[in-house]
C-alpha cells in the first residue's frame, strides 16, 4: 500500500492530562434497583511512575493500492443508428429518468419558448406528444443552441456521435482507499476524502507514449476511439451510503501527469469522518465499433483535514454534490 502522512501542527498533550485515573459513567437511574454491575463500563489508566510518555504527535494518513488496476470488459452498449428527436432530447436534456417523459418534453418546450422570446415553434405532427413527435420547427433569427444543425429544425439528425456510436464498458475490481484524519485516538479532527481524475489516454505504439484520447478534450471532433471514465463510489457523508459516479471529468490535472493547486469545486467527495476505508471501482468507457490497444486514466486523491469548525463553510459543497439524495 502507498502511504502518505504529514505531521499536524498541534501541541502534544501528555496522557496524564487527557485522562483521569478512573472514569465511571453515571448510572441510568439514581434508583438503586436499576443499577447493576454488569451494565457499567469501566475505563482505567495506570500511569505508574512515568506519567505516560511524551504523548501523541498526530499524523494523518492516506493509503492507496500500489499496483495498476486492470479493468475487465463489462458490456457493450450499441449506438442508435437512426435516432429520433426523443432520443436526441433524452441525451441533450440530461434527464435522470429511464425514459423521456411527457413532463420532460413539456419542460423542454417551455425552455425553448423562453429562448425564442418573440419567436415561435411548431410540432410535427401538430399537437404531437412524446409518443409521436418527429420534429420541432421554429422561427427565430438568432441561434438556438439545442439545434445542433442550426437548420431551425430540431430532430434526430441533431444527435451527436455520443449516442450513435457503440461504446464498451470496462470496470476494475473493487479497491479500498484508507484514510485517517489523525492517529491520536482522542483527536477530534475530521477528514474529507476527495477524488479527481486525469485524461483518458491511449498508448501510441509508434511514439511509444500515452496520447490523450479523452472525450472531454477541447476541440474533439469525433468520439471514435476516445473514452470517458469515472469512479463508482459509495458516498459516506452524514451517515448516507449511496453508490454514485465520482471524478467523472478531468478538470484538475489537465495533462494527467502534473499536479499543482486545486479547487474543491473540481473534486468529488468520497467519504467524510475521522477515519474510513471506502470501497470503490473504476469504470472506463471506450467509443467506436472496434477500438484496439491499451487505454488508461489516473485517479488522484486528496485528504482535507481540519477541526470540525473548518468544514462549517463547506455545506454548499456537500449539498450540491448529493443533491436530491439527502434525506
Amino acid at each position: 500500500m502507498k502511504t502518505s502522512s504529514r505531521i499536524k501542527q498541534v501541541l502534544s498533550i501528555s496522557l496524564v492530562s487527557v485522562l483521569a485515573a478512573t472514569v465511571l459513567p453515571s448510572p441510568v437511574s439514581a434508583t438503586q434497583e436499576y443499577y447493576y454491575d454488569d451494565s457499567v463500563v469501566t475505563v482505567e489508566v495506570d500511569l505508574g511512575d512515568g506519567g505516560g510518555g511524551p504523548g501523541c504527535v498526530g499524523l494523518s494518513s492516506l493509503e492507496l493500492p500500489d499496483n495498476t488496476l486492470r479493468a475487465r470488459f463489462d458490456g457493450l452498449e450499441l449506438g442508435i443508428s437512426d435516432p429520433t428527436v426523443i432520443d436526441y432530447l433524452t441525451w441533450w436534456y440530461g434527464t435522470d429518468n429511464e425514459e423521456f417523459s411527457q413532463g420532460d418534453l413539456d419542460g423542454y418546450l417551455t425552455m425553448l419558448q423562453n429562448q425564442l422570446g418573440s419567436g415561435s415553434y411548431t410540432l410535427s405532427p401538430e399537437g404531437a406528444t412524446v409518443d409521436n413527435l418527429t420534429s420541432i420547427s421554429y422561427a427565430y433569427e438568432g441561434y438556438v443552441y439545442s439545434d445542433r444543425n442550426q437548420d431551425q429544425v430540431i430532430d434526430g439528425s441533431d444527435s451527436p456521435e455520443y449516442i450513435t456510436e457503440n461504446r464498451r464498458s470496462y470496470v476494475s475490481d473493487s479497491f479500498v482507499v484508507g484514510f485517517d484524519a489523525n492517529d491520536c485516538m482522542a483527536s477530534e479532527d475530521i477528514g474529507l476524502l476527495l477524488a479527481a481524475r486525469g485524461y483518458v489516454k491511449h498508448w501510441d505504439e509508434e511514439d511509444e507514449s500515452w496520447a490523450i484520447a479523452d472525450l472531454e478534450t477541447e476541440g474533439t471532433t469525433s468520439v471514435v476511439n476516445r473514452g470517458e471514465a469515472h469512479l463508482i463510489s459509495p458516498v459516506s457523508l452524514f451517515g448516507n451510503s449511496l453508490p454514485r459516479k465520482s471524478a467523472s471529468y478531468p478538470e484538475v490535472f489537465g495533462d494527467g501527469e502534473t499536479g499543482g493547486g486545486y479547487d474543491l469545486e473540481d473534486w468529488s467527495p468520497i467519504a467524510f469522518g475521522d477515519a474510513g476505508q471506502p470501497e470503490m471501482r473504476a469504470a472506463l468507457k471506450i467509443f467506436g465499433s472496434n477500438p484496439t490497444g491499451r487505454y488508461q486514466t489516473k485517479f488522484y486523491y486528496l485528504l482535507e483535514v481540519g477541526e470540525e469548525e473548518y468544514f462549517d463553510g463547506l455545506e454548499w459543497f456537500v449539498y450540491d454534490y448529493l443533491g436530491d439524495y439527502l434525506p
